[in-house]
């Protein structure tokens, strides 16, 4: 249970139960509510209610199956269902592949969240975002110190807010379900734990995001490689890291940069 204030303010609770129905099946069943707490100068609050379940099942040595579901109400009072699912196989020992679907729902962002109290005339209709990924991925566990991944993907995002001049090009601006997206992309990882105490850790993913109506391609970086070294001082308890991102080319920022 928690209250929050940036600078809205709302009140957050959530409560979980796991249990373990039989040998190999692990039920987690969940549910969180949100009081959003009036803005100054808004006549109205509102609530967010949702629930979720997710069951991880053992068919059989090797291979485990996971199925889930969230339902959720959002503040404007529309109920959505969001189901997920997942397949894992112990391909070899130290190999496992997976497959994963899943559906997730996103209100307007926090920027849009004001003008429904302020300004409600702004989102007359404004429903949940959608989003979709499927991801199929690789594990390896090439040696005691050394894992190795691998993962491809897809994201499909519909319904996206954008704005929109309501009735003459000279009216207000509202906001609206309009815009398609859709990305693929490709991730590699690994790290590496010396006997010595230091570790080494990197990954590198390549993406490119399209807006589905025209086919244009997104502002967003089309690359990302990360690298973390950390390793044990002199001093008892005392360790030093490094971190260093290199962000590729994107639409409006043609110049690759980095960040240390």
């Amino acid at each position: 249970l928690g209250e929050s204030s940036a600078p809205e303010r709302s009140l957050d609770g959530e409560v979980q139960w796991r249990m373990r129905v039989w040998d190999g099946q692990a039920l987690t069943v969940g549910a969180l509510v949100q009081q959003h707490l009036p803005m100054q100068g808004a006549a109205v609050s509102d609530q967010r209610f949702g629930a979720y379940v997710n069951n991880e099942w053992q068919l059989v040595p090797g291979w485990r199956v996971v199925l889930g579901a969230r339902a959720d109400r959002s503040a404007s009072g529309e109920q959505a269902l969001a189901p997920r699912a997942a397949l894992s196989w112990d391909v070899l020992p130290g190999l496992n592949a997976k497959l994963l679907d899943g559906v997730a729902l996103r209100e307007p962002g926090a920027s849009l969240s004001p003008l429904r109290e302020l300004a409600p005339q702004a989102m007359p209709s404004l429903g949940n975002e959608r989003l979709r990924a499927t991801e199929l991925g690789l594990d390896w566990r090439a040696a005691a110190n050394l894992r190795l991944a691998a993962a491809i993907y897809r994201n499909e995002a519909s319904q996206t807010s954008d704005a929109v001049v309501a009735g003459l090009s000279q009216g207000p601006l509202q906001f609206q379900n309009l815009g398609r997206a859709n990305g693929n992309g490709i991730e590699l990882g690994g790290d590496f734990a010396a006997d010595a105490g230091w570790q080494l850790r990197a990954s590198w993913a390549a993406a490119l995001a399209r807006a589905g109506d025209a086919a244009a391609i997104i502002d967003a970086p089309r690359s990302l490689a990360k690298l973390h070294a950390s390793a044990w001082l002199p001093w008892r308890g005392a360790r030093a890291m490094l971190e260093w991102w290199r962000m590729g080319e994107q639409g409006s920022a043609p110049d690759a940069h980095s960040l240390v």
